[in-house]
């Protein structure tokens, strides 16, 4: 994620401001007690005046923003030629986990990184409603209903609303991005963004409802679809494009920041636009490239797991080998292994840690684990989640479960049989940092990655790097029996690579 810190259209972000501005100065007054009902009327009254006058000079900016934007869209789309899908790496991992043998005690030495720079991804805020913006006044608007990976989402979207197009030439494209600028639009766009808040969904998410909402309403494979998608994203702050290909579809072009696999792109000064069709095969594609005001880059970035309605998988049990009184049993979200099933690939493993676990999961697993970590030592804390999630699951390596690399969400790991030195870093890294509080980063070695932690008691003996002036203890949720501060053999004195996160 760069510059930005949540997508909303900058009709909000022009109003907010004012608004702060206007209570600010509002509130320094200082009234006496007997002429408060005054100053409060009198406040409220000014208020209202300034709210009205800021909503008509957005409105003002929003038509002459679209209009021109319009007549961007009128004019002839350049081609690009589409390159090739980067496919998913191969990152060859040991067949089975290594066991430590043996009851040799860590020994104290400092080892050598470097940090591996992945773009700088703050934590997005949670996402907040529309409010400043004033709902038009409209008759009974009707309601359209769809489902979102099992959950029941609706908005106010009416049979008056579905536009067809006879072809996909500049101008009547352009002509139905007009006629999508109205009140009744607007109070749609309201709706998604306060599903997008409900369902607590990323950009990739909120991308996806969109998708759902237009494929519901104008029935399959439609252009209409895309072009209603483009519009109400391009209206909520997003930095995308739209293209037509050789075969007469519109589709949809993101510039994600991460690298991301198995979908086609355009490259376009210095940035990756990935076409979200996986089935794209075309090889050029006639681009509208015009930014709208203020527009941001969406991230793959998922600060929580989407709220979607939940569906009981089948249950799986999961112990300690050091503590036996550790026993759970989990019934992770089919529809958010669903939701996690579409995400596109990416070798951003810090974004998975900030994905944490669904509540679903935490409610159960998180007072069985809390349970057992009271009245420890902070380097025992560790030590007991470190073996939890070292013998709890079963170890098999992408290649021979999904038959390419695949990095799981912590939820993916209490769902999926088996799970690879990626899913164990990622959930033990969710695991400390939540239940321990403590910070960690993942080590990434060539063919494997595991854990550091920082410890804020005494730390333990044992391999560790010095960063920020701290020192990381090495922890390997692959290394089977293996304690705190032990590093496996074949990586010892291998230069790591350090993902803060």
């Amino acid at each position: 994620m760069v510059s930005h810190t949540f997508h909303f259209p900058n009709r909000f972000h022009f109003i907010l401001c004012f608004f702060a501005y206007a209570s600010i100065e509002f509130l320094s007054a200082q009234p006496v007690q007997s002429d408060f009902q005054k100053f409060v009327a009198d406040r409220n009254q000014k208020f209202s005046k300034f709210e009205s006058e800021a909503r008509q000079k957005y409105e003002q900016f929003r038509d002459n923003a679209n209009a021109d934007y319009a007549d961007f869209m009128r004019r002839k789309w350049v081609a690009f030629e589409t390159r090739p899908a980067q496919p998913v790496p191969v990152r060859p991992e040991p067949p089975r986990p290594f066991v430590k043998l043996g009851e040799a005690a860590p020994v104290a030495v400092s080892l050598d990184f470097e940090e591996l720079r992945l773009p700088v991804r703050p934590l997005l805020p949670p996402p907040t409603p529309a409010v400043p913006i004033a709902e038009p006044a409209l008759p009974q608007p009707e309601t359209f209903h769809f489902r979102f990976y099992g959950t029941s989402c609706r908005v106010r979207l009416g049979a008056a609303q579905r536009f067809g197009l006879k072809d996909l030439q500049e101008e009547t494209v352009a002509v139905a991005w007009q006629a999508l600028v109205s009140d009744e639009t607007d109070v749609t766009l309201l709706d998604c963004l306060e599903l997008r808040q409900r369902l607590q969904l990323g950009d990739w998410g909120y991308i996806g409802l969109l998708d759902s909402l237009g494929t519901a309403f104008f029935g399959g494979d439609a252009s209409e679809a895309v072009l209603l998608q483009m519009y109400l994203l391009v209206q909520s702050g997003y930095r995308v494009r739209m293209a037509r290909s050789t075969d007469n579809r519109l589709v949809l072009l993101v510039p994600f920041p991460q690298n991301i696999y198995n979908y086609c792109y355009i490259a376009k000064d210095g940035e990756k636009y990935y076409i979200l069709d996986a089935e794209a095969k075309n090889h050029r594609y006639y681009v509208f490239d015009h930014a709208f005001p203020g527009e941001n880059l969406p991230s793959l970035r998922q600060d929580t797991p989407p709220d979607l309605d939940y569906v009981a998988s089948e249950g799986r049990s999961f112990s300690s080998a050091a503590c036996p009184a550790l026993q759970v049993q989990l019934y992770p979200n089919r529809q958010l292994m669903a939701f996690y099933n579409t995400y596109p690939l990416s070798s951003d493993w810090q974004d998975y840690v900030a994905a944490s676990l669904s509540d679903e999961v935490k409610a159960t697993l998180y007072p069985a684990l809390k349970g057992q970590l009271a009245q420890r030592s902070q380097t025992a804390q560790v030590a007991l989640l470190l073996d939890f999630v070292q013998t709890a699951f079963d170890y098999q390596t992408d290649g021979e479960q999904f038959g390419y690399e695949r990095p799981l969400f912590g939820d993916e790991t209490f769902f999926y049989p088996y799970s690879d030195c990626e899913d164990r870093a990622i959930l033990f890294a969710i695991l400390v940092r939540e239940l321990v509080g403590l910070d960690a980063v993942l080590l990434h070695y060539p063919g494997h990655l595991a854990t550091a932690v920082k410890f804020t008691e005494a730390t333990p003996p044992g391999a560790y790097f010095l960063l920020d002036d701290g020192s990381y203890v090495v922890c390997d949720p692959t290394y089977i029996h293996a304690g705190v501060g032990e590093c496996m053999p074949q990586y010892e004195g291998v230069r790591a690579q350090i993902v803060r996160l």
